[in-house]
């Protein structure tokens, strides 16, 4: 038998676009009489006719933007798997006009699928009302362990030229890329694509910034928007550098810039801890945690909190740096204080340990004196009582701390040094910091090191991009860690 058409009909309006020759009735005829055998007779009666027509509708986000490439049918209907194109259209060309309630589905990649019932109103060419998918959260990769996060560590959270961002002198300091992307997300893209261009596998933020009342840029505070700071942390390890590593986060938590609890001490009095304020802080950082728990792999307790006594007690930051170890177990916990410190512990003596030499007690020497150790040395809440070695000791034992990020001077020390000159050199501080925690010289306990900040005088408009890599380099030449301030690669 062959089947031959026994109509033809040219639906040159359809849809946009579409001109073509509809099939609209088939006919069964025999070869040799024209008819159809049926019983051993010709059926003699008129052929039957199967009457078609087009439905077109156009995918959608739910942004209203199109979406290519989705795989759409109807249910009951001829057309199956028919894909939208670049403007997200759809066409169904062969629907029998007497489908009426029928299911729409479509499924397109990083969206959920999309599945609603449709009732076909006409016998004839109709437009559907348009199927707004929903795009599925990106898959979040597994974080790298402390040990890749330490190895691959780069970082230059203050050393990129972003012009047009309304930045101090136009250099990028990393937290500013929080109200870039809550504001500006061209000024964010840009600023990850340049961390990008120079494989840096890290960017250093914190969930709020306002440094010197929006000095270094506009401000944000996300600390009670927990989803909003997950979203920025996505968005962040979206990106890979041009050697396709994930660009990671590390979080600084503390800071001034969250008024809510800053500073921690009571009435602002030295050694004296606001357990109210504190309270505040282990609430923020419980309400955070679970958030980003498995977006955040490097943390440190504060921004250069210690070794001065203007806002957090050395009891307050082992209190708070547990906390984080705790709640982040998955991350790499690094200790970020001022330059040149080495300890968030740090007196003069103990006044309690009286010594006597040929001149007395040392107690009882002149405040002025290097051996100086009257009371007034001594601060409330250390349980170190300023043994800077001691806190070390406690932190290893307790696990919330796994590195050092040191802290490098700025001013001539750090663009004009003179070698082999303790008082005017970077270096000899770097040597000592790596002997002791980096090789456990000295009795130290052995930690991971970071050559991490020295971006004070390019900040300031007074250094170049390239003097942060040279003095990365010198640094690596002394002791090989990684730099946070300098796109260069621990080798």
């Amino acid at each position: 038998m062959t089947m031959k058409p026994s109509a033809e009909f040219r639906l040159s309006d359809l849809l946009p676009g579409v001109k073509l020759i509809f099939v609209l009735g088939l006919v069964a005829t025999t070869a040799s009489c024209g008819g159809a055998l049926k019983g051993g007779r010709i059926d003699t009666r008129p052929p039957q006719t199967i009457a078609l027509r087009a439905v077109g509708l156009t995918v959608v986000d739910e942004q209203n933007r199109p979406i290519a490439d989705a795989t759409c049918g109807l249910d009951g209907g001829t057309d199956q798997g028919v894909k939208s194109n670049i403007n997200g259209t759809v066409e169904f060309l062969t629907v029998p006009a007497s489908l009426g309630p029928t299911q729409l589905t479509c499924r397109a990649e990083g969206f959920a699928d999309f599945s609603e019932h449709r009732e076909l109103k006409t016998k004839v060419n109709e437009n559907l009302a348009p199927a707004v998918m929903k795009r599925l959260p990106p898959a979040v990769a597994l974080l790298p362990s402390k040990e890749d996060f330490y190895r691959t560590f780069q970082a230059n959270f203050g050393g990129i030229e972003l012009p047009g961002c309304g930045l101090r002198n136009d250099i990028l300091f990393d937290p500013q890329l929080l109200p870039m992307f809550l504001n500006d997300r061209d000024c964010f893209e840009r600023g990850m694509a340049e961390h990008a261009k120079r494989n840096d596998t890290v960017v250093v933020v914190s969930p709020a910034i306002c440094y010197h009342e929006g000095y270094a840029g506009q401000c944000a505070d996300v600390w009670h928007e927990p989803a909003q700071f997950r979203a920025f942390l996505t968005a962040i390890r979206s990106h890979r550098n041009a050697a396709g590593e994930t660009i990671e986060a590390h979080v600084i938590f503390v800071q001034g810039e969250h008024e809510d609890w800053y500073p921690l001490l009571k009435d602002g009095a030295e050694g004296i801890p606001d357990k109210v304020k504190e309270a505040h802080v282990m609430r923020d950082l419980s309400m955070m945690a679970p958030a980003t728990a498995d977006l955040i792999a490097g943390t440190a307790p504060a921004w250069e909190p210690r070794h001065q006594r203007d806002w957090m007690t050395a009891g307050q930051f082992e209190r708070i740096g547990t906390a984080v170890a705790r709640l982040w177990p998955a991350a790499w916990h690094g200790i970020h204080l001022i330059k040149e410190s080495s300890s968030w512990s740090s007196w003069r003596c103990d006044p309690d340990q009286v010594w006597v030499d040929t001149r007395g007690p040392a107690s009882s020497l002149p405040p002025g004196d290097p051996r100086h150790c009257g009371p007034e040395n001594a601060e409330g809440d250390d349980p170190s009582r300023g043994n800077e070695l001691n806190a070390w000791v406690r932190c290893v034992r307790d696990g919330w701390c796994d590195g050092f990020l040191y802290q490098i001077p700025d001013g001539p020390k750090f663009l004009t040094p003179i070698n082999g000159d303790a008082a005017n050199d970077w270096k000899d501080r770097w040597k000592e910091i790596t002997d002791r925690l980096g090789r456990g010289g000295r009795g130290w306990p052995q930690r991971q090191v970071i050559a991490f900040e020295f971006i004070y005088d390019r900040f300031m408009g007074r250094a170049s991009e390239a003097l942060l890599e040279q003095r990365c380099r010198e640094a690596q030449a002394i002791f090989m860690a990684p730099c946070g301030s300098a796109s260069v690669r621990m080798r």
